[in-house]
C-alpha cells in the first residue's frame, strides 16, 4: 500500500509541481482580484457538483467487480448530466424573469457556475473510476496532462483575450471536459449506453441501490467543503476582493499538492485494508502524527526563515501574502492527517461519526469568523487557520478512539 501511495503521489506531484512553476506566470497575467473572484465560484462549483453526483462517485470504489463498478460510473454520469441540466435551465428561467421585470441579473461568471461545476464532477467521477480499475499509472499522467494543458491554455487566453476571472472559468470548463473525456474510453460502451432511452429510463430505480453512498457520504462531505468556504464567503461579502485574492492564491499553492497526496491515499488506502487485513489503529495512528508533526514544522520553518519569499516569487502585486502562508500551510496540511482516519471510519461503516465531526468543525470555523468581525480580515483569517488546525487535531483523536473501537 505504501509503494502505492508512493507511486501515485509521484505521478500526481507532477500536476502540483506544473502549477508551482507556473504560478509566477499567473500571478503576473492576472490581478488578485481576477484569481480571488476565479477561486470564490470555483470553490462554490465544487460544493455543488458534490449536489449533483450524490457522492455516487464513492460507489465506484466499493464494487467488487470491474464491470460493476463500470457500471456505477455510468449511472453516476447519467444523474450529474440530468441535474446539471435541470439547474441550469432553472436558472435561465430565473434570468429570463428578471430580464422581463428590469431587475438586475447575474453576472456571466454565475451562469457559467453550473456547467463548470459538471466539468468538475465528471472529473471527479472519471478519476474514481481509474483508481477502482487500479490505472495509478494513467491516472498520474493524466494529472500531469491536466494541469500543463490548463495553465497553457489559461496563460494564453489570459495574454491574448483578457485576463478576466471569466478567461479562468471557461478555460477549466474545457480542460476538465478534455479530462473526463480520456477517463470514459475504461468504460465500454459509454456513448452507446448513455444514448439508449432504456438505460436512462433504468437510471432512477439503479440510483436507490446506491442511495446509501448519498445518505453516508454526501452530508460530511458536503459540510466539509462549505467549512473551507467560509473565508472566501466572508471576505467576498465584505467586498475585500485584494485580501481573498491573497489567500486564494495560497490555497492553490497549498491545497493542490495537499490535494495530491490526499487524493493517492484515497485511492489505495481502502484497498489496502481490505486486501491485507491491517491493523487500522496502529497505521491511522503513526500517519496522523507524521503529518500533524510535518504541517507545524513547514509552518514554523517558512514562519522564520523566509518571510518575503513568496512576495517575490509572485511579484509586487500580491504584497502581504506572505504573512497569511504559515497559517494556511499549518491548517491545509495538517488536515491530510484525517484522510487515512477518514477512509479507515468510512468503510468500517462509522459514517455518523463523520458526520459528526465534520458538523463540529464547521461549526468551529464559523464561530471563529462570526467572533472576529471587528477585527482587520487579515487577522481574522490567521486566527481561523490556527482554530482549523486546533480542530483537525481534535478530529483526529476522536477518529482514533474510534478506531481502537472496531
Amino acid at each position: 500500500m505504501v509503494r502505492n501511495i508512493l507511486y501515485l503521489t509521484l505521478f500526481n506531484l507532477g500536476g502540483p509541481v506544473i502549477i508551482f512553476v507556473s504560478t509566477p506566470l499567473i500571478s503576473r497575467v492576472y490581478t488578485p482580484e481576477s484569481i480571488g473572484e476565479y477561486y470564490y465560484i470555483l470553490t462554490v462549483a465544487t460544493l455543488l457538483s458534490l449536489v449533483i453526483t450524490g457522492c455516487l462517485f464513492n460507489g465506484i470504489y466499493a464494487e467488487k467487480s470491474y464491470r460493476r463498478a463500470q457500471q456505477v460510473f455510468r449511472e453516476c454520469v447519467s444523474i450529474s448530466i440530468s441535474l446539471s441540466l435541470m439547474l441550469q435551465l432553472l436558472l435561465l428561467c430565473a434570468i429570463t424573469i428578471l430580464l422581463i421585470l428590469g431587475l438586475p441579473t447575474p453576472a456571466l461568471d454565475y451562469i457559467l457556475l453550473t456547467p463548470l461545476a459538471l466539468a468538475l464532477a465528471l472529473t471527479q467521477t472519471g478519476y474514481s473510476l481509474l483508481s477502482r480499475l487500479q490505472l495509478y499509472d494513467l491516472s498520474g499522467k493524466l494529472s500531469i496532462f491536466r494541469a500543463l494543458v490548463t495553465v497553457s491554455v489559461q496563460l494564453a487566453f489570459g495574454t491574448i483575450l483578457s485576463a478576466t476571472a471569466t478567461t479562468l472559468i471557461l478555460t477549466t470548463i474545457a480542460c476538465e471536459i478534455l479530462i473526463f473525456t480520456l477517463t470514459a474510453r475504461h468504460a465500454p460502451s459509454f456513448i452507446t449506453a448513455l444514448s439508449k432511452k432504456r438505460h436512462l429510463l433504468r437510471v432512477p430505480k439503479r440510483y436507490k441501490q446506491h442511495l446509501s453512498f448519498t445518505k453516508y457520504f454526501l452530508p460530511s462531505q458536503l459540510i466539509s467543503a462549505s467549512a473551507n468556504t467560509l473565508p472566501l464567503v466572508f471576505l467576498r461579502v465584505s467586498e475585500n476582493i485584494s485580501l481573498l485574492g491573497l489567500f486564494t492564491m495560497l490555497l492553490r499553492l497549498t491545497m493542490v499538492p495537499a490535494n495530491a497526496v490526499g487524493q493517492s491515499i484515497r485511492s489505495t488506502y481502502w484497498n489496502w485494508i481490505r486486501s491485507h487485513g491491517k491493523n487500522p489503529f496502529n497505521a491511522g495512528l503513526i500517519s496522523s502524527l507524521t503529518l500533524h508533526l510535518a504541517a507545524a514544522m513547514l509552518s514554523i520553518v517558512y514562519a522564520h526563515l523566509s518571510p518575503h519569499l513568496l512576495e517575490a516569487y509572485l511579484g509586487h502585486k500580491w504584497a502581504g501574502i506572505d504573512a497569511l502562508f504559515p497559517f494556511v500551510a499549518l491548517w491545509v496540511f495538517s488536515s491530510l492527517a484525517n484522510v487515512p482516519l477518514s477512509e479507515s471510519v468510512k468503510f468500517g461503516l462509522s459514517s455518523r461519526l463523520l458526520l459528526v465531526a465534520e458538523l463540529f468543525l464547521a461549526t468551529g470555523k464559523a464561530a471563529v469568523l462570526a467572533l472576529t468581525q471587528t477585527i482587520p480580515p487579515i487577522s481574522s483569517i490567521q486566527l481561523f487557520c490556527i482554530a482549523s488546525w486546533s480542530i483537525n487535531i481534535i478530529i483526529s483523536i476522536a477518529l482514533l478512539i474510534q478506531l481502537r473501537r472496531l
